[in-house]
């Protein structure tokens, strides 16, 4: 799974990248949420994981800017902050997407959702059609 961590920790960042790593996920970093806009313009992701506190564009506003945007809206988020008063004051938009997390938690708990997560993209991945009637192009003839 291709997972987009956003924290403007530079240590945390790359410490979280290495143990999903070695969970065989494929990670890319970004130290703030202008930043992890830029990267999404050009990568495709499963999942973000996301600070909130963060310079330039912290985690709620990304969080919006993703959630209006039809290519991004889908995508799994996780908030992982240590400020718990500014965690417990997060919009959950969709609960099957949005998730909240304590950074001094278990990281167990955190590798668990994401394992779930993975595991449920794998799924859709087998039994969603290859291409479906309404993301082509109108004048596409579509062939059962």
């Amino acid at each position: 799974m291709k997972i987009l961590l956003v924290d403007d920790d530079p240590v945390y960042l790359s410490l979280l990248g290495e143990i999903l790593t070695l969970y065989s996920h494929s990670v890319l970093k970004a130290p703030d949420g202008e930043a992890a806009t830029t990267l999404l313009k050009r990568e495709q992701v499963d999942l973000i994981i996301s600070d909130v506190s963060m310079p330039k564009m912290n985690g709620v506003h990304l969080h919006t800017a993703l959630r209006e945007e039809r290519r991004t809206k889908r995508i799994p988020f996780i908030w992982n902050s240590a400020y718990q008063e500014l965690r417990d004051l997060l919009p959950l938009s969709d609960p099957s997407l949005d998730f909240k997390f304590d950074k001094a938690s278990q990281l167990s708990d955190l590798l668990y959702v994401v394992s779930h997560l993975a595991a449920a993209k794998d799924l859709t991945a087998k039994t969603e059609p290859r291409a479906r009637a309404a993301d082509l192009p109108i004048d596409t003839p579509v062939y059962s």
